[in-house]
């Protein structure tokens, strides 16, 4: 299935609809990038990606972010994550190499 919802710490991201739901079910509004580079982290959890991995994006992205909004888009992504406590710990720097996401993702057919 080419739209996916990926499921993580009660979380969801939708990805035809590009909606990520919080562990309450509250709407959290992304930025494209945001989505492209959170869709690519969910995609390949607990494995290293590097900026230029997170700007080419999953296979199915029709899209691309533009390499200086990478670092930006992660910085936000943490802090919608952090409405929760503990989300911002779920995308990790590896220093160096580039980020990771450590949570255990599902795959559930959207």
């Amino acid at each position: 299935d080419a739209n996916p919802v990926f499921s993580f710490d009660g979380w969801r991201l939708n990805v035809a609809t590009q909606d990520l739901f919080d562990p309450r079910d509250r709407s959290v509004p992304l930025s494209t990038a945001e989505f492209l580079v959170l869709w690519a982290l969910v995609d390949k959890p607990n494995q290293v990606l590097t900026r230029d991995a997170l700007r080419q994006g999953p296979p199915d992205a029709h899209a691309r972010p533009a390499p200086q909004q990478v670092n930006v888009a992660i910085s936000r992504l943490r802090s919608k994550l952090d409405r929760i406590d503990g989300g911002a710990g779920l995308i990790r720097t590896i220093r160096h190499l580039g980020y990771i996401f450590a949570a255990r993702v599902e795959r559930v057919e959207g």
